[in-house]
């Protein structure tokens, strides 16, 4: 039995489901463990076992908490291969260097991705191109991610292994109705381009499109629009992960005006659903919509976005929506990631534990 276990600063959002997938397409010869922070206690809807650590948020003493969590948990669970989740994950890599263990990183997005320069992009970019040296495989999640780590000079640790997406059995029937009814899914933080959506819906001449928000409450968002919520756009609030299935299979499409991304999880699974994705053209999401195939692709700003949601027609939304569905089966079935990913569990402990690491 291989022991596998898993380490983030988070667990909820992308980090939290990616390990959610990994639990459903376990093989039965690996056995997962996971070290999470106590403050994400919903962050995971599996039952993968995992041992927690009290923080109170992200930073120092969060990296702290981990490290120490970590140390005492390999002591007692003695495991093969330590997956290493999320940019504060990295600060195990020096530790772990003589551990005779196997060590497998995953960024789950380059931290220097967002920032679009200046020192904190330099910085955080050095790190990016040192400290991953220190394991045994670099794990990307997209085709940008690989190119990201191609270009920080880990050609070779890298292996892309592209995310995929856990589908909910819903009702996939769309509602007859005359108008476009777009669905936006996520945090409501700066990342996800909430405040360019709403900037651009106020100003949509439209009144046959309309906008549901799931992730958040209005208060979250207030500062962005002002005192209320453009024509059109209602708030749905926060939501489990099966109501937000039937909210995307109910959708004419899903809209993600993200600034950064490394994969672009709705997308995936709103494509599992045989719903076309609006996406921003940054990071990963190009890649993962075939631009009037299944989905649109604009750029990311107030005008753009406008100008895209101005030429949106029904039918032709309705049209990608079989398209989406061979996409969805061909590339992002959990199937294809499991197959892909316990590969590389297994390449890893048929070697030697505590041989060298490659060059």
């Amino acid at each position: 039995m291989t022991r596998i276990l898993h380490v983030s600063e988070v667990a909820k959002a992308g980090v939290g489901t990616y390990l959610d997938l990994i639990w459903e397409v376990r093989d039965a010869r690996h056995s997962h463990r996971a070290v999470l922070p106590s403050t994400h206690p919903d962050g995971m809807a599996s039952d993968m076992p995992r041992i927690t650590y009290a923080t109170a948020g992200r930073g120092l003493v969060c990296v702290w908490q981990m490290i120490r969590a970590t140390l005492a948990e390999m002591r007692s669970y003695k495991p093969d291969i330590v997956f290493l989740h999320s940019s504060y994950a990295m600060a195990l890599l020096p530790l772990l260097w003589f551990a005779r263990v196997r060590v497998v990183f995953c960024a789950h997005g380059w931290p220097s991705d967002r920032y679009e320069g200046g020192w904190k992009r330099r910085l955080v970019g050095a790190f990016e191109r040192v400290l991953p040296r220190l394991a045994d495989r670099v794990l990307n999640i997209s085709d940008h991610e690989h190119r990201l780590a191609m270009r920080r000079g880990l050609a070779a640790r890298s292996v892309m292994i592209e995310s995929a997406a856990l589908a909910f059995e819903v009702d996939q029937t769309l509602p007859d109705r005359p108008g476009i009814r777009l669905l936006f899914v996520g945090r409501f933080a700066r990342q996800k381009g909430l405040d360019i959506l709403l900037r651009a819906f106020a100003k949509l001449q439209r009144e046959d499109i309309t906008l549901d928000l799931v992730g958040g409450t209005v208060a979250e968002i207030m500062g962005d629009v002002g005192t209320a919520l453009p024509k059109g756009v209602q708030c749905l609030g926060w939501m489990d992960r099966p109501e937000v299935a039937q909210q995307m299979a109910k959708a004419d499409a899903l809209i993600v005006p993200s600034r950064w991304e490394g994969f672009g999880l709705v997308i995936a699974e709103s494509m599992s659903y045989g719903t076309p994705a609006l996406v921003s053209n940054v990071g990963a999401m190009p890649d993962l919509v075939s631009d009037g195939e299944t989905g649109i692709v604009f750029d990311l700003q107030v005008a753009a976005l406008l100008a895209c949601l101005e030429g949106l027609d029904k039918a032709a939304l309705g049209m990608m929506r079989p398209g989406c569905k061979k996409v969805y089966e061909a590339r992002f079935h959990p199937s294809r990631f499991g197959a892909e990913l316990n590969a590389l569990f297994e390449e890893l402990t048929t070697a030697t534990a505590g041989a060298e690491k490659p060059a």
